[in-house]
């Protein structure tokens, strides 16, 4: 964090460099993943974004003053998320905050994310080396919730990362769709990604509706 904003209620922005590297700062166009704990922050950044990013961010809005004071009005997710997807090679969205909720502590939602990002194998990082860190580097009150935490986000972006997954605006209305191509790739992956869909449905009283094919055979 280069800006000290973090004291006066700003957005604060950090860069993390892996190997060698002639600044810590990233450049424009330059960033390998991109996470955001914010929906229209994530836009925001989207600069240091290119064709290859991967970009990581949670759902859940922070609105800004401008919105609640009711002089602007935040955009729409799914035109959020479209524009994403236009510049990068991938997303991955959720409401990180819901599942920090569910975690245990509503101020895990950096665990959550970190788990979303070591799924995504981006950086040379392990789940093992993480938890291990978990472990040993955080207050023993806290590590129960952010181990917790962290499996919740991975968990989530494991899911997220099958090809016809996807979340609109409906998101917001309580209701979450599952679409199906990705189930062509097996019978145990197929079970496997719908328990992880349908928990999260579970989890946040969501109804839920997935169509997919099997066997050449529509399921509903």
């Amino acid at each position: 964090e280069i800006h000290g904003m973090a004291q006066r209620g700003g957005v604060v922005e950090s860069a993390i460099v892996f190997g060698d590297a002639q600044s810590t700062i990233i450049s424009d166009g330059e960033a390998d993943v991109l996470v955001g704990f914010e929906p229209v922050e994530s836009l925001r950044a989207l600069n240091k974004c290119n064709s290859n990013t991967v970009v990581i961010t949670s759902l859940a809005p922070l609105s800004p003053f401008t919105v609640t004071t009711g002089s602007s009005k935040y955009p729409s997710l799914n035109a959020l998320q479209a524009l994403i997807r236009k510049k990068t090679a991938k997303l991955i969205a959720f409401d990180a905050a819901a599942m920090a909720k569910e975690a245990g502590n509503v101020m895990s939602v950096n665990m959550v994310l970190l788990g979303a990002l070591i799924q995504t194998g981006t950086v040379p990082l392990s789940a093992e080396n993480i938890k291990e860190a978990i472990m040993k580097r955080t207050r023993k009150a806290f590590v129960e919730s952010n181990l917790k935490a962290f499996e919740l986000g991975f968990a989530a972006a494991e899911a997220l990362s099958c090809k016809g997954f996807f979340l609109t605006d409906e998101y917001q209305k309580k209701t979450l769709f599952c679409t199906g191509s990705y189930f062509y790739r097996g019978h145990g992956r197929k079970h496997r990604l719908l328990y992880h869909v349908r928990r999260k449905a579970q989890v946040y009283g969501l109804p839920i509706y997935d169509c997919y094919f099997y066997n050449q055979r529509r399921v509903r």
